[in-house]
């Protein structure tokens, strides 16, 4: 991959830290607004469709958040967005947009493919654009053979599995084609285009070894990414300021929890990639523990502009040595009133009863809209009991719990309320599946409870086999909130031999060897965890009380100053 390897050779990398819940258009949209998703709004992939209530691709009705191109041309520059995920209505850009529902193709063959109304803006551009469209069908067998070189050995009557690949190039093609056009025609500012290409062939095809024939179709896919990012940076031209980012990434070998899942499904890893390159950028540089709100407060202060108060993210500023950042402004969202660009909501179906409709649809509508929301409650809650806010997760997994959808909230209501010492609550939850999160809950209220034998013989068994590495790094914060610093500190030693990038296990080993008085391992491991997660306050404040400790007074206040305001700007 000759043009990303220059990009990386001449400007600043690191590992992007994305949390959890890995929902495509929830951390797309987190990257390109700032903001975490109880801000932004975007939580799932899918809404209701008004009119049909089939679910559909998630539009921008729900967005409560400036993305960057927004900001960008509220400055005054010409900003364009293509193929983003949540962009659809089209949003109305002095420099051009085109919608996430103009590139996936939505019928079986080309001839019969409409463009949906409103994917692209301004609408002269249309005829355009649309005649640049791939679709699935288009894509030739010796077009596939280029990531699948053995596809002649492939029974392409039974097995499908060809099929998301070419839909997957087809969009990749089409979004490329749109963005090259716009750079070409309109000369944006700035332009903002997601390619899925790569994500899909990693869902699909990672879980296949070399010797398959799919073997080599991910390092096929990221060829291919790279010759379209070469044609990419020769329009923007050398003066150009370049960011590539991958919202999460995906676990392989040792660091996956075991085999690989169903066909279309992934083992997400939490860490994706950062790149920044450009003039201003310090070349080949290693960046530290950046997460996916750094990327919007870092590319405004690249421009010359300020971050607001309420991006919880930080300015890269070790990555762009001769930039000063300006002072932060309050905000960048006006107050919140319908705008030209916003889509219009979508029709109640209480309010269409009232006046006599009484289509089929509607009553499949209430359902899924109800769904929906549900869906929207969980993942916002999964976020709030990563980034350390239980008690907000509390409040949106009560409900859920006593419907019983999702099955896992029971689980997560649990481990939120043990998390706020809420003992007697978490110990009258009932589980209504019995996952290893349930068994590992059940050992920690007994430990809790003082019921210590019965604990421990539950925690070892659900221990005893164990490969996860995020469970086992679970498996020894019970063990830990239970004082068994030694079982605590063997778990966290496998999560770490699994996953050495576990941010999680590094605090946790911190704390037990910080209690152990091995001060200096512990000043290391919290070190370790805020490289991997700078935005991680525990960590901060772990490592103030071991430099504390080691009496380097002033490190220790930086450390607890940077814990605080991690803190002031996540509350």
């Amino acid at each position: 991959m000759p043009h990303l390897e220059a990009l990386v050779e001449n400007g600043a990398m690191g590992d992007l830290y994305q949390p959890p819940p890995h929902v495509p258009a929830l951390a797309f949209t987190t990257l390109a607004t700032g903001k975490p998703p109880g801000r932004h709004r975007i939580l799932a992939n899918w809404e209701p469709d008004p009119l049909t209530a089939f679910p559909r691709a998630i539009s921008r009705a729900s967005l409560r958040a400036k993305p960057i191109w927004e900001i960008l041309e509220d400055a005054g520059l010409r900003a364009h967005v293509c193929n983003w995920p949540a962009t659809h209505p089209a949003p109305l850009l002095r420099g051009g947009a085109v919608s996430n529902l103009f590139a996936p193709a939505t019928t079986a063959l080309p001839r019969d493919w409409p463009l949906v109304a409103n994917a692209v803006h301004p609408p002269e551009s249309e005829t355009a654009l649309t005649g640049l469209r791939v679709h699935p069908a288009d894509i030739a067998a010796a077009d596939l053979r280029y990531f699948v070189p053995r596809l002649d050995e492939i029974d392409q009557d039974n097995d499908k599995r060809l099929i998301p690949l070419a839909g997957a190039v087809a969009e990749s093609v089409t979004a490329h084609a749109a963005a090259t056009w716009q750079l070409e025609h309109s000369q944006p500012a700035f332009l903002a285009v997601c390619y899925p290409l790569i994500g899909a062939a990693c869902r699909h095809y990672l879980r296949y070894p070399e010797t398959d024939v799919f073997g080599g179709a991910v390092a096929a896919a990221c060829q291919f990414q790279d010759r379209m990012l070469g044609t990419i940076l020769e329009l923007a031209g050398a003066d150009a300021l370049i960011v590539i980012i991958s919202a999460h990434g995906f676990l392989t070998g040792v660091a996956a929890p075991g085999p690989q899942p169903a066909a279309g499904d992934f083992w997400p890893r939490a860490h994706g990639v950062l790149c920044l390159a450009g003039p201003g950028v310090a070349p080949d540089m290693l960046l530290h523990g950046p997460s996916a709100l750094d990327v919007v407060p870092t590319i405004l202060a690249w421009l010359g502009l300020p971050a607001a108060d309420d991006m919880p993210g930080r300015v890269l500023a070790e990555a762009l040595p001769g930039t000063l950042p300006l002072p932060r402004i309050e905000t960048w969202e006006p107050a919140r009133e319908t705008r030209a660009s916003d889509p219009a909501p979508a029709p109640m179906t209480g309010e269409l009863s009232k006046l006599g409709y009484t289509d089929p649809a509607a009553g499949r509508l209430r359902t899924e809209t109800a769904r929906f929301h549900r869906e929207e409650s969980f993942q916002l809650a999964c976020y709030h009991l990563a980034a350390g806010h239980p008690a907000s997760a509390i409040e949106l997994l009560e409900p859920l719990a006593k419907f019983g959808d999702p099955p896992h909230a029971a689980s997560y209501l649990a481990w939120a309320y043990l998390a706020t010492n809420r003992i007697d609550d978490a110990a009258a939850v009932e589980f209504p599946c019995t996952d290893r999160l349930s068994g590992l809950l059940r050992a920690l209220i007994l430990f809790r409870s003082k019921q210590t034998p019965e604990a421990l013989g539950l925690l070892q068994a659900s221990e005893a086999n164990e490969t996860d590495p995020v469970f086992l790094c679970l498996c020894g914060d019970v063990y830990r909130m239970s004082f068994r610093v030694l079982d605590a500190e063997r778990c966290y030693d496998r999560a770490l031999a699994a996953n050495p990038e576990l941010a999680e296990a590094h605090l946790g080993l911190a704390r037990i060897l910080l209690a152990q008085g091995r001060v200096r391992e512990a000043a290391d491991s919290a070190l370790r965890a805020t490289g991997l997660r700078f935005n991680l306050a525990e960590a901060h404040l772990t490592l103030a009380a071991a430099l504390a400790r080691l009496g380097q007074t002033e490190a220790a206040r930086a450390a607890a100053a940077t814990a605080g305001a991690l803190r002031r700007r996540t509350s």
